[in-house]
């Protein structure tokens, strides 16, 4: 039986130690039994090639990533193959040339959904992300999946991997999956993460969408008045010069308005240009950001709306996080990023000291008197309880219902306010224009 053992040179690692790579060589009857020897004992399998057969060297690649240590040996040891053909399938699909390339929500849900499902399915993950690749429509995530491989494929983790792109995988992605390898629990985690995901974007799309019809009306509101300003209002001007009368003040206020926007267009639309510039320069930095979230925090009504999204963001990430595992204290620092306003932000990078330092999350919450004593002591309940996820996202379910009812309710009375702010001004222009011609029809009759 020995006579017919092939030696194969193989290329493995241990799981949890990326950078241990050594090359050894099996005897083994076959590839499959080679490779599961291998994953018997433990190791995560870079490659594996034959040393010597009757054509010379035969090179068979295998990329691995475990989440358990198989146990079968033949035709379920192929299960973990990864054939080099089907890895360059995804390379060598078409590309499509994108102007603005970036990676959106929806296509990181169904990729965390994805790998979940094929994961729990037991398949390996460089398998899994190859089938992904060849799915994925998006030629910019498709890139990035396949550099993925490549990490993969070299020993490295999925947290490895995924870490080179901050932009298209928010930190909390990194730290949740970082947990879910230490723990065994990564198709957990990644469902975790994909319902995360999918109530982030959820909120968010529910404030775009509150605000869209707003927008709208806005900005056809700038663009009937310009057009007044510029074509319309002009030709009544020179009528009014013409008749030599006096105008009334709210006429002349209208045509010194018109003669600026006429003459002095581009000087303008410089001073707008430079002044949202200005804006956009001084919120950037620290105190510039500090004060303008304070503002807004404090402005009449939407000062609510704008702290329960902020506490939507935060407790959904740290509910994900401490579910799944990570340490609070790593957690805190996570999740106070998600809220996207300065000032939560530092009430809750000094809530992580305090607790730190022993004190509890709840308590140092509420006395910062900043966030609503409902959700404050919810967190208290939480911790009491040792069911601190289960209570935080209550909290962010609670938060997020009130921000729907609100932001109804804000449509709902915004649509005939701009209505009548709109016509408010249209119907300004048009009187201002019409006085002059009213008094001199009336001053005729007289």
């Amino acid at each position: 039986m020995s006579d017919h053992l092939q030696e194969y040179k193989c290329r493995v690692r241990p799981r949890g130690a990326p950078e241990k790579i050594a090359t050894i060589t099996v005897k083994a009857e076959n590839l499959e039994e080679a490779v599961s020897k291998l994953l018997r004992d433990g190791s995560v399998v870079i490659s594996v090639g034959e040393l010597t057969t009757g054509f010379g060297k035969v090179p068979a690649f295998f990329g691995l990533a475990l989440l358990k240590k198989p146990t079968g040996t033949g035709a379920q040891a192929a299960r973990f193959k990864v054939p080099k053909r089907a890895l360059s399938a995804g390379a060598r699909k078409k590309k499509r040339l994108q102007l603005f390339p970036q990676v959106g929500s929806r296509e990181l849900i169904s990729f965390a959904v994805q790998l979940s499902a094929l994961l729990q399915a037991g398949v390996p993950l460089l398998r899994s992300f190859d089938i992904i690749v060849r799915g994925t429509q998006n030629s910019y995530f498709q890139s990035i999946l396949e550099s993925c491989i490549q990490s993969l494929s070299g020993g490295f983790s999925l947290s490895s991997a995924i870490s080179s792109y901050p932009k298209v995988f928010p930190p909390v992605w990194l730290n949740l999956i970082k947990v879910g390898e230490k723990t065994g629990t990564l198709p957990d985690v990644l469902r975790e993460i994909a319902h995360y995901q999918e109530a982030a974007q959820r909120v968010k799309s529910k404030v775009i969408s509150a605000f869209f019809y707003p927008s709208i009306l806005i900005l056809f509101a700038t663009c009937a008045v310009g057009f007044l300003l510029l074509k319309i209002i002009p030709q009544f001007e020179e009528i009014f010069r013409g008749l030599k009368i006096e105008l009334p003040v709210i006429t002349q206020v209208v045509l010194f308005a018109s003669h600026i926007i006429r003459h002095y267009f581009i000087g303008v639309v410089l001073v707008v240009v430079l002044l949202i510039s200005a804006f956009l320069l001084a919120i950037r930095k620290p105190a510039g950001r500090f004060l303008f979230d304070l503002i807004r925090l404090k402005s009449p009504i939407m000062g609510t709306l704008i702290l329960e999204v902020s506490i939507v963001r935060f407790t959904r990430g740290l509910s994900a996080l401490v579910r799944a595992g990570a340490p609070i204290l790593e957690a805190l620092d996570i999740s106070a990023r998600l809220a996207a306003n300065a000032v939560v932000e530092k009430v809750l990078m000094e809530t992580q000291e305090a607790v730190r330092g022993g004190h509890g999350l709840g308590a140092h919450i509420e006395s910062s008197n900043l966030f609503p004593v409902f959700m404050t002591q919810l967190i208290s309940i939480g911790e009491e309880t040792g069911e601190l996820g289960q209570f935080l996202n209550m909290i962010a379910n609670y938060y997020e219902e009130r921000i729907d009812t609100f932001l109804a309710r804000l449509t709902t009375l915004m649509e005939p306010l701009l209505l009548i702010f709109v016509g408010s001004i249209i119907g300004v222009l048009v009187v201002s224009m019409m006085l002059p011609i009213i008094e001199i029809s009336t001053s005729a009759h007289g």
